[in-house]
């Protein structure tokens, strides 16, 4: 499996953390119950997502200043 690197893991970041904006967003205006629950859904999971791809660009970011 090709890996990514790491402009391309904060190009990626950046595109969940609008999409995360967005789903705020969704969350606060519209009043549908349906609507607002797959927004919350959504939200946590990109939360997840963006939790994993900074934990992999910083032990990337480690493990290239530890071994030189």
């Amino acid at each position: 499996m090709p890996t990514l690197s790491t402009s391309q893991k904060i190009i990626l970041s950046i595109g969940m953390l609008i999409s995360l904006l967005c789903s705020f967003a969704v969350t606060i205006i519209f009043q549908n119950d349906v609507l607002d629950g797959i927004s919350i859904t959504l939200s946590s999971v990109l939360v997840l997502a963006i939790i994993a791809v900074f934990a992999t660009i910083i032990l990337e970011v480690l493990e290239s200043i530890c071994n030189p």
